[in-house]
């Protein structure tokens, strides 16, 4: 058996003695194919047919920095002690979001309207009863007061509470969280809950 598949693949021919040619015909027709496209050369534009993607904008510009100079931190430092003690946090984490949400500006405002070192929305604001959104201090507290019911309400995973201080759809307190569901050894949800 082995010796006759052998000779039919050598021989090019089945055992009834009848050649492979509709194998051949369409292998012909395959290097046809590939010969002609080869010979076209690449078409108009390089070998991708599709534009190229549209450049990425710019990123946001925080406020008006010429008329915004960032708090230094002999200003700053006192303040976000101040709100960080008020509300038990760390200071250095409350420092981190100031610099990373305005620059350490305190009249910075995004494109999405959030205003201040904390950059707060108009919002909560008005719920965190700020009068005056550009007011270091203010901010601060109304920032770190959000952050600590964030932390809160997400019990202390500084992930979603600063997942949520960004805008991300998260109760404000604990109770209207929903839980997440208990999950087994191989990660599926656990149904006997």
């Amino acid at each position: 058996m082995l010796w006759t598949l052998l000779l039919v693949l050598f021989a090019g021919e089945t055992p009834a003695g009848k050649p492979f040619a509709a194998m051949d015909a369409s292998i012909e027709r395959q290097r046809s194919a590939i010969r002609k496209q080869v010979s076209a050369g690449e078409p108009a534009g390089g070998f991708f047919i599709l534009p190229p993607p549209a450049p990425l904008s710019p990123p946001a510009q925080v406020g008006n920095l010429a008329d915004c100079a960032a708090l230094g931190e002999p200003d700053l430092q006192p303040l976000v002690e101040e709100a960080a003690h008020a509300y038990g946090l760390k200071a250095d984490g409350l420092a981190a979001v100031v610099r990373q949400k305005s620059g350490s500006r305190p009249c910075a405002v995004s494109p999405g309207g959030a205003q201040g070192l904390m950059q707060l929305m108009p919002e909560a604001l008005e719920a965190l009863g700020v009068a005056d959104a550009f007011d270091p201090r203010q901010n601060l507290a109304a920032g770190a007061r959000l952050l600590k019911q964030l932390l809160d309400a997400n019990h202390g995973d500084w992930g979603r509470a600063l997942a949520a201080y960004d805008g991300k759809p998260v109760a404000s307190s604990a109770a209207q969280i929903p839980a997440q569901p208990a999950r087994n050894d191989s990660g599926a949800a656990d149904k006997t809950r």
